[in-house]
């Protein structure tokens, strides 16, 4: 492949137009590029009969931290502590997320420091806070309505009923017995 210098290249492109980038540099466009969609921050040229599959976003985001905490900027720092992914968090820490747009200005700024999965419900999303019989796969993203897991109403019952029964002997009355007993003579 040969190499052409700046000046070579001018006069081979001579039909074509002077625009600006987005910083500010001067650019050659060519006058048969027409039927670009303008994006925030550039211009997109598809091929001729190319269109983008519908895509729906997620709805949220499963964080996963995969760099130290410490020797980051203060700013990074910041960030991490606001996701629920600081200095008191280990590496491999979750955290879920909203996709929003201030979070994922956020995300972007510390991509390097974590790992980003997008959650995808194709069972639906929880209804009434009921989130005892779903599971989040960790590797995938994916969560999932698994019945099995429903707790059974009956067990829960009887489970709240011994709790709260007078009958039943409270903590500090038997670790007060246990410990007189041992302190008791028994030979």
């Amino acid at each position: 492949m040969a190499f052409f210098s700046p000046s070579v290249l001018l006069h081979v492109l001579k039909p074509a137009l002077l625009t600006q980038s987005a910083r500010g540099h001067k650019m050659k466009a060519m006058k048969s590029w027409s039927g670009g969609v303008n994006y925030p921050g550039f211009k997109y040229y598809p091929r001729p009969g190319e269109v983008d599959p519908p895509y729906k976003p997620t709805k949220l985001f499963l964080i996963q931290r995969i760099k130290p905490f410490a020797m980051n900027t203060v700013r990074e720092k910041r960030y991490l502590n606001s996701i629920g992914l600081g200095e008191d968090k280990v590496i491999g820490s979750y955290a879920i997320v909203k996709n929003t747009t201030d979070m994922n200005a956020k995300l972007w700024y510390i991509k390097h420091l974590i790992k980003i999965t997008p959650i995808t419900t194709p069972d639906g999303l929880p209804v009434n806070d009921d989130y005892s019989s779903y599971h989040l796969d960790h590797a995938t993203g994916v969560l999932r309505i698994i019945p099995e897991l429903k707790p059974d109403e009956k067990r829960l019952e009887l489970q709240e009923n011994h709790h709260n029964s007078p009958k039943k002997m409270k903590t500090d009355v038997w670790k007060k017995h246990a410990r007189q007993q041992w302190l008791a003579q028994w030979w």
